[in-house]
Order: C-alpha cells, then sequence, then structure tokens
C-alpha cells in the first residue's frame, strides 16, 4: 500500500526531472520563447499540480479500483484541460505573474502537500476496509 503511494510520488518527480526538466530547457535555450524565471516557475506549477493530482487520483484509484479510477481520471483531466483553455481566453497571465507569486507557489506546495497526507490516510483506510 505505501509503495504504491511512494511509488507514485517518485514516478512524478522523475517524470517532472527528466521531462518537463527537459521540456523547459528546450523552450528556454533553443527556442528562446520564455526566459528561464519564467521556465522555471512553469515547471513549479506543473510539478504542484501534478502532486495535487496524484492524492486526487490514489484515493480515486483505492476506491473505485482501476477501471472506475481511470474513468474518475480521465473526467479530472478533460475538467483540468477545459479550465486551461477558459483560462487561457479570459484571462491575461501578466496579471497573474505580476502577484506576489512566491507566495502562491509556497501556499500551494502546502496545499499540495497536505493533500497527498490526507490522501494517504484516506487510502490506508480504504485498503484496510477492503482487506480486512
Amino acid at each position: 500500500m505505501k509503495a504504491k503511494l511512494l511509488s507514485s510520488l517518485l514516478l512524478t518527480l522523475i517524470t517532472n526531472l527528466l521531462l518537463s526538466l527537459l521540456i523547459t530547457i528546450v523552450y528556454v535555450f533553443i527556442y528562446q520563447t520564455v526566459d528561464l524565471k519564467t521556465g522555471l516557475l512553469v515547471l513549479f506549477i506543473g510539478f504542484i499540480i501534478a502532486l495535487i493530482m496524484n492524492a486526487i487520483n490514489g484515493v480515486g484509484f483505492f476506491l473505485l479500483g482501476n477501471k472506475k479510477g481511470a474513468v474518475v481520471y480521465a473526467v479530472l483531466v478533460a475538467v483540468f484541460a477545459f479550465g486551461y483553455v477558459m483560462f487561457n481566453l479570459n484571462f491575461d497571465l501578466s496579471k497573474l505573474l505580476s502577484l506576489d507569486i512566491g507566495v502562491i507557489l509556497i501556499l500551494s506546495l502546502i496545499v499540495a502537500i497536505v493533500l497527498n497526507i490526507i490522501s494517504y490516510f484516506i487510502c490506508v483506510k480504504i485498503y484496510n476496509r477492503k482487506h480486512s
């Protein structure tokens, strides 16, 4: 049980470090579409969102099983994609970046960590209920 959650968190970390960081480096240094600060900011925001999705998906898969959990995951991805599109159509990113981003990122990271801790305890209860 702990191994499943830990492996999920490790996969998220490795994916963000290897794949997302590589893509960020390509866009910063090769394509030069953004500067390094903005690229790392977007990378960190993506990591926080991945941690939050880990917490939600962990509970979904333990509660509903693989098939229904996959449906919940697909619905969540669709909702996030729709939100992303709507966010980009109706919101100016410069307004968001003009806020105190350090505070926003730290608070988001704390929320993501707390959600993962809560998710762990919920998954343990679900696992114990199903297998005891």
